[in-house]
């Protein structure tokens, strides 16, 4: 006879498991009992209150042309567990409404005047040309009449929290208005306790998620549902962002640009990012289209990027492995095509260089410029499609499609992450030759010890037992 707590275990998985069959099979039937060519009715329950597209299954069928819908039952998890962290504010909502409005800038940093970019890159020689330097200084004026939002996802970043907001309040201080917008998520280590230091400023908005069933598993490589967590993380961003930029005293057309930045930059080792480089993405000379045709034969006339600029830069994130300055996030890169090629994610052979703007279908590496212009128009969300479909790329395709697909990587600006060492970098300050920057602290590359080699014992010890006969299938035995 069974323990009683062996049948009450029993009884209690099996009751669970029914009662979570019927719900799915409710849900199914709700979707699939739609008439053909219509949008679905569950496009429409999920729909936010935003009047938005919800994160998965609130997009018409055509969405999913590159990819398959998501599974209903997925759709319910994201929309249900999410609506408390859609309907929170930030504890210091009305201090930092005004936060956005110009304030008088403080006198000037030193560290203003120095720019730095991976050596492995040719950083030396372009920190030191003094066409680059200028190039930087051009940015930083440019970036004195904008406004920027940084927003991103944390989760077990630990005593790393401090020093990335540090950074990017750096950063923000070149422009006239900035504002950080973070969401953490089910972190278990002391992330928590350091982000509430940091979200006590009034240019800081912190929202934290506590789903038990997100908190339980990792959301890194191998966990099944990794992607639609994401997904849905990145999209209550997103309307964090949006609502932000609606009620903010200094009105939607102050908000130029939006950096989505992930919120290890700095965690494990990991470097970061240099502000010089966004300094000198938005005083790049870029192209300009011509205005009529009579302009057609003088099309060389030029802008900076921060009056022209495109609807997506990402950063150049660098490992150190198998050679320094390998770019790293091949999840969410695209070049040719929208549809994902399995050998590619496998590559480990891309190399970005030059003080230039490359082109491509979609990209991160854990930072990305929106212009504020291409988010607002196209009414984009990110949506899911599967576990393989990174939902960078997912989004991205929805901006192309809404007519915002100038997207590009700028190689100087580098996010070094520890992937076997960080990769160093070459600095200088304005008017001054350029040098390698000395960082004892780096983590060092070390490689991994060969195996021993196999030596087969002597004799026949290891030989394959001899095998029986098998038997025919369907012959009988005598």
């Amino acid at each position: 006879m069974q323990p009683f707590w062996a049948a009450w275990l029993s009884i209690s998985l099996m009751l669970l498991c029914q009662a979570r069959s019927q719900v799915r099979r409710e849900h199914v039937r709700h979707i699939h009992s739609r008439p053909q060519g219509k949008v679905a009715q569950v496009e429409v329950k999920w729909r936010g209150s935003l009047g938005q597209e919800s994160i998965a299954g609130g997009t018409p069928k055509e969405d999913y042309a590159d990819g398959r819908p998501p599974p209903a039952y997925d759709i319910l998890v994201l929309n249900q567990e999410l609506t408390a962290l859609r309907e929170a504010g930030p504890s210091n909502e009305d201090e930092m409404l005004v936060s956005n409005l110009p304030e008088k800038r403080m006198s000037k940093d030193a560290s203003e005047d120095q720019i730095c970019a991976p050596t492995a890159l040719g950083g030396e020689r372009l920190v030191g040309d003094p066409a680059y330097q200028a190039q930087v200084q051009r940015g930083q004026v440019a970036a004195s009449s904008k406004g920027i939002i940084f927003a991103g996802l944390m989760r077990d970043v630990g005593d790393s929290v401090g020093s990335l907001v540090g950074l990017l309040h750096k950063t923000g201080q070149a422009f006239a208005r900035y504002h950080t917008i973070i969401v953490e998520g089910n972190s278990k280590d002391s992330t928590k306790a350091n982000l509430e230091k940091e979200c006590n400023f009034k240019q800081v908005s912190c929202f934290n998620l506590d789903i038990k069933q997100f908190a339980r598993r990792i959301q890194g490589q191998g966990n099944p549902s990794r992607v639609r967590h994401f997904t849905a993380l990145r999209q209550v961003l997103l309307e964090k962002v949006r609502r932000f930029v609606a009620i903010s005293d200094a009105g939607p057309a102050a908000w130029h640009f939006l950096v989505m930045f992930d919120g290890d930059l700095l965690a494990d080792g990991s470097q970061g990012f240099h502000p010089s480089a966004i300094h000198a993405l938005l005083g790049l000379q870029t192209p300009s289209i011509a205005s009529s045709v009579q302009d057609v034969a003088e099309v060389s006339t030029t802008s900076s990027f921060a009056e022209a600029p495109w609807d997506l830069v990402c950063a150049n994130q660098l490992a150190n492995w198998p050679e320094p300055g390998r770019y790293r996030d091949v999840f969410a890169f695209r070049n040719e095509s929208w549809k994902s090629d399995y050998m590619a994610l496998l590559a480990r052979d891309q190399y970005f260089k030059g003080n230039k703007l490359l082109p491509v279908k979609s990209c991160f590496s854990g930072m990305g410029l929106y212009s504020m212009r291409a988010i607002q128009e196209s009414g984009c969300n990110y949506t899911y499609e599967d576990e393989v479909v990174c939902e960078h790329v997912a989004f991205h395709k929805c901006l192309s499609r809404h007519g915002h697909g100038k997207i590009a990587i700028y190689p100087p600006w580098a996010v070094r992450v520890n992937d076997h060492g960080v990769v160093r970098q070459s600095c200088a300050t304005i008017g001054g030759p350029a040098f390698l920057l000395h960082e004892p602290h780096l983590p060092k590359y070390v490689p991994r010890p060969a195996p021993a080699p196999f030596i087969p014992r002597s004799g026949g010890s290891h030989r394959r037992a001899p095998q029986k006969p098998r038997r025919k299938a369907g012959r009988s035995r005598r």
